[in-house]
């Protein structure tokens, strides 16, 4: 008969690993969003496939090249895709969007959220605005 004694010292040894590992990987997903901020807190708003094509945008990678590496992004006419979305939306920050780039293809005032197609230079601008969560 096998001696199961020390069996639960073991599960709990390996789940405490799978724990630390789990925390690891989390962090450095973190630092790796981290390292797209370029130093602008208000990009942490952004997300991450979004941030990626930005970062190669920056350097000059072209349309498809970014669809590629970044298969999660939708592109539409060489730009991407994008939801914002605010703490309120008024007509006047609809304009503000469109101002700072947005082409606008719809939006919600109600849900507080605006659709279309922006630059991927242009998200920093977006971001900035203090409605934008």
């Amino acid at each position: 008969m096998r001696d199961l004694s020390r069996c639960p010292v073991r599960v709990a040894a390996i789940a405490a690993l799978v724990c630390m590992l789990a925390a690891a990987g989390m962090a450095t997903a973190q630092l790796d969003k981290a390292s797209l901020y370029a130093g602008d807190p208000a990009l942490a708003k952004v997300s991450s496939h979004l941030l990626r094509a930005r970062a190669l945008a920056d350097d000059d990678q072209s349309a498809a090249q970014i669809a590629a590496a970044v298969p999660s992004l939708r592109l539409r006419a060489g730009l991407p895709e994008v939801e914002i979305r605010l703490e309120r939306l008024t007509p006047e920050l609809v304009q503000e969007l469109r101002d700072r780039g947005l082409l606008v293809d719809s939006f919600h005032l109600g849900y507080a959220r605006a659709y279309g197609r922006l630059d991927p230079a242009a998200l920093d601008e977006i971001a900035a605005l203090a409605e934008v969560v």
